[in-house]
């Protein structure tokens, strides 16, 4: 997690709690085990009945992590890309072999050792984009669970206040006191309170953050595959840097190298060379 993130989520929690003691003398009242029960519960029984298993399993590892920074250097692969595109545009893909040494992205390993198998180019966008909508696919499902929970949390929260006013106003018809109305009504409306909690404060922000996430990973993937295509073509490296910054904001242009700038100073140096001989 990186640090504006914790510093937000503090901030906000922070808030939120000091909210609550200001708001009433009695904090306690916002503290009822059974309105949790039933919130929590419900929700875990629909969320069961609506996904299978392996799904909320799934999902349930991604929460662990899905507020962790993921490292998605797409300058950093655009650059890793035009580098190789000297390499194709001088000697082929057949010298490519060496790129395939320790390199971690397992979608442009697959690519770059199509082309040094000499795959069609069909065929290897092709591969490339089975596995670009299935992990588009599998990312959206698991949102999907959280999604899903943000609706469950407020409607069970709801479903809470109904049994605490049903209980409340059965016990008014078997004798008690008007006095009681007051506190039976502020323990009923916990639940509300809890389901809106949960569903704002943890599920839809785990969503939230999981649907930038596969957004982020598409990006980085198309730039992959559009990169890929360019080295089978044998495109010039100035055509393919420029074809790959487009993906990037223009905020963000800065972190890719430019083919110019290197060749002028690589010029310097071989006019030196020459004026040595």
């Amino acid at each position: 997690m990186n640090i504006a993130t914790l510093l937000g989520m503090v901030a906000g929690m922070t808030i939120l709690i000091w909210s609550l003691f200001a708001s009433t003398p009695q904090v306690g009242v916002f503290f009822n085990i059974p309105s949790i029960g039933i919130v929590l519960g419900g929700t875990i029984g629909a969320m069961f009945v609506s996904f299978p298993m392996k799904d909320v399993t799934r999902s349930l590892r991604v929460a662990m992590d899905v507020f962790r920074q993921e490292d998605l250097p797409i300058d950093t692969y655009i650059n890793q890309i035009v580098e190789l595109s000297k390499q194709v545009f001088a000697k082929g893909t057949m010298k490519m072999g060496g790129a395939l040494e320790g390199q971690e992205n397992e979608f442009l390993k697959d690519g770059l050792q199509m082309l040094v198998d000499q795959r069609p180019i069909d065929k290897i966008r092709e591969y490339l984009q089975a596995s670009m909508q299935t992990m588009y696919d599998q990312g959206k499902g698991e949102a999907a669970v959280f999604k899903s929970l943000a609706n469950y949390a407020p409607a069970f929260g709801l479903l809470g206040t109904l049994i605490g006013l049903i209980a409340m106003l059965q016990g008014l018809g078997a004798g008690g006191a008007l006095e009681t109305i007051g506190t039976g009504m502020a323990v009923s409306l916990i639940t509300t309170f809890y389901g809106v909690i949960l569903a704002n404060m943890i599920f839809l922000p785990i969503a939230t953050k999981y649907d930038k996430r596969i957004e982020q990973r598409t990006v980085l993937m198309n730039v992959i595959m559009e990169g890929l295509t360019l080295l089978a073509t044998r495109q010039p490296p100035d055509l393919v840097h420029d074809r790959l910054k487009a993906y990037l904001p223009m905020r963000k242009w800065g972190g890719v190298k430019s083919v110019a700038a290197e060749g002028q100073k690589a010029a310097p140096a071989g006019e030196a060379k020459g004026k040595a001989a």
